[in-house]
């Protein structure tokens, strides 16, 4: 095997997470401009160059592995003033679930969000946003009021 056939596939490999990189960035941009106090992320941001990393989710309740760590918990009481909130419980405060065209608004989590909050909470307030970032990458915000009765 050639060096030359080494190292092409290694460039395109560069060249695409160089470019997803770069996607990432300008959602993030993007989302940090919102000036949201509270967030949910299901954004596609699992490719980043680990020595200089461009997210600071300070303000991101992230979803995953760290869902229900004692983070995210200090996370909902700063916004809520209830550490015991969960995050489908936030009442009298818009909470803001972005996805973006990636393969969890593919498989239908957004579908799954909106018809847990509207099929149990009958005075809920719903709002759908599209936000085109790229040509072919888009936002999608999904907020969700729920007034406490």
């Amino acid at each position: 095997m050639s060096l030359l056939s080494n190292i092409i596939p290694y460039s395109r490999g560069v060249k695409l997470t160089d470019a997803r990189i770069e996607k990432n960035r300008k959602i993030y941009d993007f989302i940090q401009k919102q000036d949201k106090d509270f967030y949910v992320s299901w954004l596609d941001l699992s490719t980043y160059n680990l020595f200089d990393l461009p997210y600071d989710k300070s303000k991101e309740y992230n979803l995953g592995w760290l869902a229900g760590s004692p983070f995210n918990k200090t996370k909902i009481e700063k916004y809520t003033g209830d550490r015991n909130s969960g995050i489908y419980s936030i009442y009298n405060k818009e909470i803001s679930w972005y996805f973006t065209n990636n393969i969890f608004y593919e498989i239908g989590y957004d579908k799954k969000v909106i018809n847990f909050y509207l099929s149990n909470y009958e005075n809920c307030i719903f709002n759908k946003y599209v936000h085109p970032i790229t040509d072919r990458d888009t936002v999608y915000e999904l907020v969700f009021y729920i007034p406490m009765e």
